[in-house]
């Protein structure tokens, strides 16, 4: 697989916005010669459902945006590299199962293949991201990294937004986030069930007092179909829902994005 096709990037070399996107869990693509180890029967549920297509506007916006086009089960680039891969789906590199506890290979994948897995689609995923942060504060002070995801969670209809609890921004970053989302008419709880993964500790920590990283999930139920959701691969959305939060989320971002200015 050619590196261009991991992951795409848009206006990398656009400095207008002191902010960052990124999109860890967005893809669906999946090497044939991962494609093959896989069962016949395998279902590669709980991903970041058409985050893409529901923020395609950001581009127009000339933010800088990184945006992953592999499947999440090739490897979460999303998780920290461990010693020994361990099997919980919330924690594992390379998935064996899903996040409903099934079996997803014909074999248990090797040592070998999972680090290559980290060689050829992790690094150049965090390479990429760490360059388009250290360019962004060549222009500015301090930058915005906003981690977009999306969830499933049939007592949550909310957006939840999270910084470590305060960790990986300050929390004066992550009020205004917060209150821009409620001014928009979104439900919102801070540093609840999600804190944020391995981007925002990581990169948080890495960049202190100089890059605010938050997380931002969505309830798929406010975006792709108000139902519930299960062990299912989710193949379309309810049209007039996805517009309806698609235009809340532009203005949502057209304030956010001048947030440091």
């Amino acid at each position: 697989m050619k590196e261009e096709s991991i992951f795409e990037i848009y206006n990398k070399n656009s400095n207008t916005y002191p902010l960052i996107v990124s999109m860890p869990h967005s893809g669906t693509v999946i090497p044939s010669s991962i494609k093959e180890k896989l069962k016949k029967d395998a279902i590669l549920s709980n991903s970041d459902w058409f985050l893409p297509e529901l923020y395609d506007f950001l581009k127009n916006m000339d933010i800088t945006i990184l945006e992953n086009k592999l499947n999440r089960y090739v490897i979460d680039v999303n998780r920290k590299v461990h010693k020994k891969n361990p099997i919980k789906f919330r924690t594992s590199l390379v998935f064996q199962a899903t996040a409903y506890g099934k079996e997803i290979y014909k074999s248990s994948i090797s040592k070998k293949e999972i680090e290559d897995r980290i060689r050829f689609y992790y690094n150049p995923y965090h390479n990429t991201l760490e360059s388009l942060i250290k360019e962004k504060l060549k222009h500015f002070k301090k930058v915005y990294l906003l981690d977009l995801h999306s969830y499933y969670d049939k007592q949550e209809n909310t957006v939840l937004i999270s910084n470590q609890n305060n960790k990986s921004s300050s929390k004066e970053s992550l009020n205004k986030v917060s209150k821009i989302f409620r001014e928009n008419n979104f439900k919102v709880k801070e540093n609840e069930l999600f804190l944020g993964g391995f981007i925002t500790e990581y990169y948080g920590n890495k960049f202190k007092n100089k890059l605010e990283c938050i997380q931002i999930e969505l309830p798929y139920n406010i975006y792709i179909e108000d139902r519930q959701f299960g062990d299912e691969v989710v193949n379309g959305y309810d049209e007039k829902l996805f517009l309806e939060t698609k235009n809340k989320l532009v203005e949502v971002f057209n304030k956010i994005k001048g947030l440091s200015h």
